[in-house]
């Protein structure tokens, strides 16, 4: 963002591991809550909100309706506090690839890959279409954030993740300009011009 000459504080916040229903828990759980984000989102100084998430959703097969009506959930939430929100999509990542931890974990994600994703193994565009539809009945437009295929397709640019589902250092800095090019055009815009 400084590059682009904005002057910005960022605060990142985050819950390691969880579906988007824990991140909209955090985002309205009391402060003293562990992992609690409600301080930011109560924040009068706070202009725009990136949401990163999808990930887990997707990797537990946990259904595309539950993954878009808790990230509508957040959205609503910094809306309501007048917040510009920023959404990425579930990014590409080696969903295919995923070991498995246990026995009975690979279980559970057979089982909910049935029940909730149509037995599909790489689900991921379902999730996308699924969002950018429940986005459309919102009266204030989001952003969303997309991820081109010819930089972020898995099998074709693996050099950019650490394992099949977290980005390298490499990886971080293309997400990192990807969402200063898009905030910063969010920014200009509603910025009047002089």
């Amino acid at each position: 963002l400084a590059a682009k000459g904005l002057n910005a504080e960022i605060v990142s916040m985050g819950h390691s591991g969880v579906k988007s229903r824990q991140l909209y828990r955090d985002l309205l759980a009391e402060p003293t809550t562990p992992y609690s984000s409600h301080s930011l989102l109560m924040d009068d100084d706070l202009d725009y909100l990136v949401i990163v998430a999808g990930v887990n959703d997707t990797a537990s097969y946990i259904g595309k309706d539950f993954y878009a009506h808790h990230m509508l959930g957040i959205i609503k939430a910094a809306q309501d506090r007048g917040v510009e929100t920023l959404c990425i999509e579930v990014p590409d990542y080696g969903i295919e690839s995923l070991p498995f931890t246990s026995v009975s974990s690979w279980g559970k994600q057979l089982l909910f890959r049935y029940l909730f994703d149509g037995g599909k193994v790489n689900m991921i565009e379902d999730y996308r279409r699924e969002l950018l539809a429940r986005l459309a009945t919102l009266s204030k437009p989001v952003t969303v954030i997309s991820f081109d295929p010819n930089i972020w397709h898995y099998e074709l640019k693996s050099n950019l993740y650490v394992n099949p589902s977290h980005l390298n250092q490499e990886g971080c800095d293309e997400l990192s300009s990807l969402i200063a090019d898009e905030l910063s055009a969010l920014h200009n815009k509603s910025v009047p011009c002089a």
